[in-house]
């Protein structure tokens, strides 16, 4: 029987969802259901993936407004939350800094510095790929803010390398066969080397390129 997940009266906002060694975790409104006015309550939940058993639940900062046209939010909160065996990766809050949360309690591992403002987290192996930047309290979705891609060793959150391109990173970064690839708002796709950051190519498709840039990699994945 498949499981089901369903709010108590209508349905609440969902923010990201990962399911990793048979636990579910994902980010809530938990917030009165009465109104849309009523204020958000932002959670990340744990359950038991097979039967739906709450396992824990943390608490979330300041997050995206569940104004936002009615949806969860922009596409990119999704990509804050990755899971892979008894380690949780996420941010918080919405500029908090990425935190190693432990799968089975929900209790904090460890905080990574010089992490805030991070928007998209890809975990490979034992490297944290992470786009990174403060961002402003307004407009922070739509600003030049200088969002930098970076590289920690997520076991000891030593930092293995930092890359900023001409501009912020605009569309998600894909990794495989040892490499890494991104589009930026200055309208070239970058190609690094995840081991070190360094650059391998670099391609220009025209400044007004950001959303076939984003289409490309979906298809090239």
């Amino acid at each position: 029987m498949a499981l089901r997940l369903a709010p108590p009266s209508t349905w609440r906002s969902r923010s990201a969802a990962v399911s990793v060694a048979g636990r579910l975790f994902y980010i809530i409104d938990e917030g009165p259901v009465a109104s849309v006015k009523e204020p958000s309550e932002w959670k990340l939940v744990a359950r038991d993936a097979f039967n739906g058993t709450v396992l824990w639940r943390r608490p979330m900062g300041q997050w995206h407004s569940h104004m936002f046209g009615l949806k969860s939010g922009p596409a990119s909160l999704p990509r804050r939350l990755v899971s892979q065996g008894d380690q949780v990766y996420v941010t918080l809050g919405l500029n908090s800094a990425v935190a190693q949360l432990d799968a089975r309690t929900g209790e904090t591992i460890q905080q990574y510095e010089r992490t805030e403002g991070t928007t998209e987290i890809l975990l490979d192996g034992n490297t944290l790929h992470l786009v990174a930047g403060p961002l402003p309290e307004k407009g922070a979705w739509f600003a030049e803010a200088q969002r930098k891609l970076m590289a920690l060793a997520a076991d000891t959150g030593k930092e293995v390398w930092r890359f900023a391109a001409d501009g912020r990173v605009d569309s998600p970064p894909a990794i495989a066969g040892g490499l890494c690839v991104f589009g930026s708002a200055d309208g070239s796709v970058y190609c690094l080397r995840a081991s070190d950051g360094q650059l391998v190519w670099r391609f220009f498709a025209g400044r007004h390129g950001q959303w076939f840039l984003r289409l490309l990699f979906a298809v090239g994945r």
